[in-house]
């Protein structure tokens, strides 16, 4: 069977979850699958004993949960300098391992190295959702959202094959194949409660000191990951663990976080109300967030904070019955399968994209495979 290299963003849970899953199904299938990422995705992997190709890491930094431009390119500007001498490092290492293809979740090194070896490269990640189809068609665009578009396209140009996945469908624009939700197997084993505290999510505490502020006011308990520590605060504050937060999750009432994909799609999955609050300047959260109050189970804060006010709402809503999406697709197979069918001892390769039908906006609509021609 083959070897790949599994390169991903150093950055964000929700890649690290989406990886996780997707080495797992690639490994029961008699794949060897090596990882290479940097930042915190490269400690929790390591944390659980897997070995790392360890890379530099592009970052956001954000403040009050929005991105800083100023000090984002601060942080970055030395790596992005340095990108030739990383790319030779992987490309060294590329020679030495010699797998039979590269899959990147938004990691932009390690698919130029595999690029000068002639090695092929699939990418599977969401982001590629704002590059390959037309979401423009009911969502107003930004001079951000063009930004973010040259972003993604600068960050991994010419893949071999795409792969988006997503809990929405906007009508494709290239050649990809759209798949469900990849989801972990650990959390598709979860039961799900609603009888547990409110679990909030942030992916950064800087600034949020007035969240933690309007979180005590309610009078429900409150569990919270990555918020800021205040004295006399009754928020309770987890460090980081996966399985910590997987168990929150399964139990929770209801979820305020930020509108990253893969937390998201779990929260869908498990029958959870969400309140999310994009990242400001991250459009491809705003998307996430718009699609997912259109379909029913989530309330989108209306500034970069939610008040009082929006919270306690938020627990009405919340307080509502909610339906489990049991019935829904994981994308995990088809995607492994895309994997398969650009590797060289494979005669799969299609010349035709595959994806689940355009959903419309209404609670939970299910997954069905289909095949459809680009447009």
């Amino acid at each position: 069977m083959a070897r790949l290299l599994y390169a991903l963003s150093g950055q964000g849970r929700g890649h690290a979850s989406r990886v996780r899953a997707m080495a797992g199904a690639l490994r029961a299938r008699g794949h060897t699958v090596r990882l290479a990422c940097g930042g915190d995705n490269a400690n929790r992997f390591e944390a659980d004993g897997e070995p790392v190709l360890r890379l530099p890491t592009l970052e956001q930094v954000i403040r009050r949960n929005g991105v800083s431009m100023t000090r984002t390119f601060a942080r970055n500007l030395p790596r992005v300098l340095s990108a030739p001498l990383t790319i030779d490092r992987i490309e060294r290492a590329l020679k030495d391992w010699q797998p039979d293809a590269v899959v990147t979740d938004f990691e932009p090194f390690v698919p130029r190295a595999a690029r000068r070896l002639d090695i092929p490269v699939v990418s599977v990640d969401h982001q590629h959702l704002l590059t390959h189809t037309d979401w423009q068609a009911d969502l107003t665009a930004s001079p951000n959202a063009r930004f973010i578009r040259f972003v993604i396209e600068a960050m991994i140009p010419d893949a071999d094959a795409t792969v988006v996945t997503s809990f929405f469908f906007p009508p494709a624009t290239r050649n990809a194949t759209f798949v469900a939700p990849i989801l972990a197997d650990d959390v598709l084993r979860l039961k799900p409660t609603q009888d547990g505290p409110l679990l909030v999510y942030v992916n950064s505490s800087d600034g949020m000191e007035e969240m933690t502020r309007a979180l005590d006011t309610l009078d429900v308990p409150v569990v919270a990951y990555g918020l800021p520590h205040l004295d006399g605060s009754r928020v309770v504050h987890r460090t980081p663990s996966r399985s910590g937060f997987l168990a929150d999750l399964e139990h929770a009432r209801g979820v305020v976080c930020t509108a990253g994909f893969t937390l998201l799609a779990e929260c869908r999955h498990l029958g959870k109300p969400v309140l999310a609050m994009p990242n400001g300047g991250v459009f491809e959260q705003t998307l996430n967030a718009v699609h997912a109050h259109r379909q029913g189970w989530a309330h989108v804060a209306k500034g970069s904070v939610p008040n009082t006010n929006e919270l306690s709402a938020f627990l009405d809503f919340a307080a509502s019955p909610q339906r489990r999406d049991i019935n829904a697709r994981t994308g995990t197979p088809d995607a492994v399968h895309a994997v398969e069918r650009l590797l060289p001892h494979s005669t799969l390769l299609p010349d035709r994209i595959s994806r689940p039908p355009a959903t419309s906006h209404v609670a939970n609509p299910l997954y069905a495979p289909l095949t459809v021609a680009a447009a």
